[in-house]
């Protein structure tokens, strides 16, 4: 169990909000005021934190439960307890529950490396238009010496340095370069610097970006 939009601690507006069809999770260090060598990831059958060395990278698999329950414990209008640090700790609070709904799986996998999910727009015009960008995670906070290029979808020929204009851990939206002649396809890869051992870590390719001149 971890926690997501809806419920109820201060990341909420970090997170965005709640809708029908998307819940946004956070899996994160915990902090000061909670449990030392900890993330926020409860572990419901153990009825304890996941502690750091526990939380692999591989492949992970994400469940969204929904409870129906009477609310007749001893906190009023609170069903999941929490921690003193304000995370949610998956205890319950002595209500009946009286349904439980366990949605299908969705696979999903943990990476320290930069990866790249998605790109937008698809299909767009040159520098005389505007920007493009691609999101995933592990790019890095700031962009200090990382880079993002752009290259032939098969990794075949050169790699052309594309204009970084805004940079997070989870986005980066660059200028689009000029074209002549015919459209160009290509696909965008970042590349992030590492110390241990000394080099630099590339991303996968987004999928293919189509500029038109």
């Amino acid at each position: 169990m971890t926690e997501m939009t809806g419920s109820g601690w201060a990341g909420d507006a970090a997170l965005g909000a709640w809708s029908h069809n998307q819940i946004k999770i956070r899996i994160s260090k915990m902090p000061l005021a909670g449990p030392a060598g900890y993330g926020t990831l409860f572990d419901v059958n153990t009825g304890y934190y996941v502690p750091f060395a526990d939380l692999y990278k591989g492949n992970w698999q994400l469940y969204v439960i929904t409870d129906y329950f009477i609310d007749d414990g001893v906190v009023p209008g609170e069903y999941m307890l929490k921690h003193l640090s304000g995370h949610l700790t998956g205890k319950i609070d002595n209500d009946t529950l009286r349904y439980r709904e366990v949605s299908d799986p969705l696979s999903w996998f943990a990476t320290d490396t930069p990866f790249i999910s998605s790109r937008q727009p698809t299909s767009l015009k040159d520098n005389s238009e505007g920007l493009a960008a691609v999101y995933g995670i592990n790019f890095g906070t700031t962009q200090n010496t990382s880079s993002i290029f752009i290259q032939a979808c098969s990794g075949a020929g050169s790699e052309y340095p594309l204009t970084v204009v805004q940079w997070d851990n989870t986005r980066a939206v660059f200028r689009v370069p000029y074209v002549v002649g015919s459209p160009k396809t290509g696909c965008v890869k970042v590349r992030v610097p590492k110390v241990l051992p000394p080099g630099s870590t590339d991303s996968n390719f987004s999928e293919p970006f189509t500029i038109r001149p």
